[in-house]
């Protein structure tokens, strides 16, 4: 009986917001730094997060896959850019610079949001399927 009410459980709304607009937000970051081919990674991400409400348990897995695929190239390289930036910050007064690390520093900020509550809503429903055997 809890793994029927798990399959068809909805994702909270922010989790879907916030899924899709860090697949937004990295997708143009991406595009901007590593070129228009990086706009296939955030595809499997906004997916989900769309398609999560209609089709449960399908739109969860894909809203997973999603951040997993995009965490992959986003984080490493997006923590390193911020890190190694920060000695530039100070000198730096070029609006392209500044815009495009902006960008990055909310397309990290999101990201790992977005898999921080996904980890977290994939414990309280393994527990909640625990507790109810």
């Amino acid at each position: 009986m809890a793994v029927d009410k798990d399959k068809h459980r909805v994702l909270p709304r922010r989790i879907r917001w916030l899924a899709l607009a860090a697949g937004c937000s990295s997708g143009v970051a991406g595009c901007l730094i590593m070129g228009y081919y990086f706009a296939i990674y955030p595809v499997p991400l906004i997916l989900g997060a769309a398609a999560q409400p209609r089709y449960p348990l399908c739109g969860r897995w894909i809203i997973r896959i999603g951040a997993l695929i995009l965490s992959i190239p986003v984080l490493p390289y997006g923590g390193g850019l911020m890190l190694l930036s920060v000695k530039h910050l100070y000198g730096a007064h070029d609006f392209n610079f500044l815009s495009v690390l902006t960008l990055w520093a909310v397309s990290f900020s999101l990201l790992t949001w977005c898999d921080v509550a996904l980890v977290i809503d994939a414990f309280k429903g393994g527990r909640a399927r625990q507790t109810k055997h």
